[in-house]
């Protein structure tokens, strides 16, 4: 064998490896490709079942507003509550022993 031989032998089995590393990546951003296509599937259809989830239990306006009147009036009792206490203690306080 000569040495243009030799080197023509060389590239061809350097360009062969280099080819062969190439489709071996090509292959692997394939398959990555394709989790994330499953992966943004299932992202979408949990999405979805939580955009439901969201709709069917969502707490209207008029349901907060009802809430939160009867939060208010129940404070307002407890309110008049601690001032009958905080009234009762004074005068007891004030009675002489």
């Amino acid at each position: 064998m000569n040495l243009d031989a030799i080197g023509m032998l060389l590239i061809t089995a350097v360009v062969g490896f280099i080819t062969t590393i190439f489709w071996r990546w090509v292959s692997t951003v394939s398959d990555t490709s394709k989790d994330n296509s499953k992966k943004l599937e299932d992202v979408k259809s949990e999405m979805g079942l939580f955009k439901l989830h969201v709709s069917e239990n969502y707490q209207s306006k008029t349901e907060a507003h009802k809430d939160m009147t009867l939060i208010m009036e129940t404070l307002k009792e407890i309110k008049g509550d601690v001032k009958e206490i905080g009234n009762k203690l004074d005068k007891k306080a004030d009675k002489p022993s």
